[in-house]
């Protein structure tokens, strides 16, 4: 889901012509500053990358937290 999520940002960051960020955050931080884009689809793109990093980085091991609210 992480790497879905990447993508899906990414393409819409080429989309919107904003130049490539060195990382995900930077990223949505950039596409948060376009007013048509929507706050809770920021926030599950953030969400994402949140677990995705519990995961890499702390060997998160839920299955729970690959299902969406």
């Amino acid at each position: 889901m992480r790497m879905f999520g990447e993508a899906t940002a990414k393409h819409l960051g080429v989309l919107l012509n904003i130049p490539p960020c060195e990382n995900q955050n930077d990223l949505l931080r950039e596409l948060g500053k376009i007013s048509f884009v929507d706050g809770s689809i920021l926030s599950v793109f953030h969400k994402l990358r949140r677990t995705g990093n519990l995961a890499v980085h702390e060997y998160h091991n839920d299955l729970n937290d690959a299902q969406t609210d």
